[in-house]
């Protein structure tokens, strides 16, 4: 039983709009609902994931003319941070850097 009618402006015709008519909901399914409804609430939450340690990869640099290094690094890290890491030990701009796998 739809007991109101909602006008929507793209809409040539009213659109229906369902109301909660607690008096035919039996008790026992207004209570179920209202525990979906708490059980839903209950798992949003404000704090943020704990971050999980995630595995490093050693990746060894080599530079022609200078030298080796080995960095530990995540598998999922961007090449541009690499870049940023590796010109802490090389002293290269990372713009200047070429990786080659």
């Amino acid at each position: 039983d739809l007991s109101r009618v909602a006008s929507c402006p793209t809409a040539d015709f009213p659109l229906p709009v369902p109301t909660l008519d607690r008096q035919r909901l039996s008790s026992s399914a207004f209570v179920a609902m209202a525990a979906t409804l708490v059980a839903s609430m209950a798992e949003l939450s404000l704090k943020e994931p704990v971050a999980q340690e995630q595995e490093t990869v050693a990746v060894q640099f080599k530079i022609s003319g200078v030298g080796s290094f080995e960095l530990e690094l995540e598998p999922t890290m961007a090449v541009r941070d690499v870049k940023k890491i590796a010109k802490e030990e090389c002293n290269i701009e990372p713009e200047h850097m070429r990786l080659v796998y």
